[in-house]
């Protein structure tokens, strides 16, 4: 997977203009600093718990949800000031497209980490594998 990733990389390094491949890349950096602050430990948590029932996974799962929606939400609403900081106006659009980005992994945190709990990490591989 890391070898895609990195193929993908050089491809676009080719591609594409440097100084949009840098664009981006600030832009995935201000999503992935996001993606931090959203997961904050509950997937090591999940992990690490003994036994949880249902509903707690349950409840997690729509906090992550819900935080996920609001961490979004800044995002959205600061993308015009970030985009201002560093005085390139797509920069704005990018990372309002993103921002889906987000909201997607808040998704897929609990169910990610219940699968790694039970030790099922080749379902977790063949998850991520299809990603890329």
């Amino acid at each position: 997977m890391i070898i895609i990733q990195f193929l993908t990389t050089m491809y676009l390094m080719r591609q594409i203009d440097p100084k949009d491949f840098g664009i981006f890349a600030v832009c995935m950096s201000v999503v992935s600093l996001c993606n931090v602050f959203l997961d904050s430990g509950i997937s090591t948590s999940i992990i690490r718990s003994g036994l949880i029932y249902d509903n707690e996974y349950s409840t997690i799962f729509f906090y992550n949800i819900f935080s996920g929606s609001f961490v979004a939400s800044i995002l959205y609403i600061m993308s015009s000031f970030v985009a201002s900081y560093f005085d390139v106006l797509i920069m704005s659009t990018i990372i309002k497209l993103l921002c889906l980005i987000i909201i997607f992994r808040s998704i897929s945190i609990v169910p990610e980490s219940k699968i790694y709990k039970d030790l099922e990490i080749k379902r977790v591989h063949l998850h991520l594998s299809h990603l890329f």
